[in-house]
């Protein structure tokens, strides 16, 4: 029931308003004001609002649904008109709000259907009220033609009127509706895209944060290898002192020998003769 739509929930409305309305009636003419065949009339009104109302409860009402029971209301309003003495005040204000209540049940497309009813319903019950004069339940619609004739023209005028403003504004609010609904499904649109593109978005940091964190991890490992590689050559420059300091003491002592021994040996010219001699 949450999905209906402005004909169903305006029929869902009527029903109960109706059913109120028509005990009102019914409690009223029979303790204060006792008309029985407007009772009888009432009582069958409130059977067929009851029976709609029990169907309402357990699934939204049909199209057909809605136009048959717009057909039993005016059938019963046409019998209260012709049963309570023709045109009045009272019949035309009923007349007119059940036209109304008729036009805003129904969809745009039986608007014309509608106005072409009402306009030979008024046009049927004046032939009955100015030429066949029926006698129901002891009531006669007789009355003056020259003052009948006016009725009815001022009826037609308050019925033309009043259904076009009816139709043009209800036509003006499903027409807004409508609009408001494209702009709601377009809003609808935009918010999914949006919600898509915050999704990509959350999936491309996700991706950079993975990157980042495999960026780190390389970078510390490379980091940690040049440390090691840093410390290794530290440990060879260290050794390689090492080695230099222990072969400059190991040779030290030697060069100091042989620099002791060239010392003794004879000098150039004795060596010279040394060498001739020796020759």
């Amino acid at each position: 029931m949450n999905s209906l739509t402005l004909e169903q929930k305006l029929f869902k409305g009527s029903t109960q308003l109706g059913i109120i309305l028509l005990c009102v009636l019914v409690i009223h003419n029979t303790i204060f004001d006792p008309l029985y065949y407007a009772v009888i009339l009432e009582i069958i009104g409130l059977a067929v609002l009851l029976i709609n109302f029990i169907i309402l409860r357990k699934r939204p009402p049909s199209e057909r649904q809605i136009i048959i029971f717009c057909v039993i209301v005016m059938l019963l309003m046409n019998l209260g008109w012709i049963t309570t003495g023709g045109i009045d005040l009272l019949n035309a204000t009923v007349y007119f709000i059940t036209s109304s209540v008729v036009m805003l049940l129904m969809q745009r497309k039986y608007y014309l259907w509608i106005g072409h009813f009402v306009f030979v319903n008024l046009v049927v019950l004046y032939y009955l009220e100015s030429v066949v004069n029926p006698k129901i339940f002891g009531v006669t619609m007789e009355m003056d033609n020259d003052q009948l004739a006016s009725d009815y023209f001022a009826a037609f005028i308050l019925f033309s009127f009043g259904g076009y403003l009816l139709a043009f504004t209800k036509m003006n609010y499903i027409r807004e509706k409508d609009k408001l609904e494209e702009i709601n499904l377009a809003l609808h649109q935009t918010h999914e895209t949006l919600n898509d593109t915050v999704s990509e978005l959350e999936e491309k940091q996700l991706e950079l944060a993975k990157t980042k964190d495999l960026l780190e991890t390389m970078v510390e490992e490379r980091t940690q290898d040049l440390a090691q590689a840093n410390d290794r050559l530290l440990n060879k420059n260290q050794q390689l002192e090492q080695y230099s300091y222990i072969i400059s003491h190991n040779l030290k002592a030697p060069v100091a020998q042989i620099k002791g021994l060239t010392h003794l040996l004879p000098v150039k010219d004795s060596f010279d003769k040394y060498h001739e001699r020796n020759n």
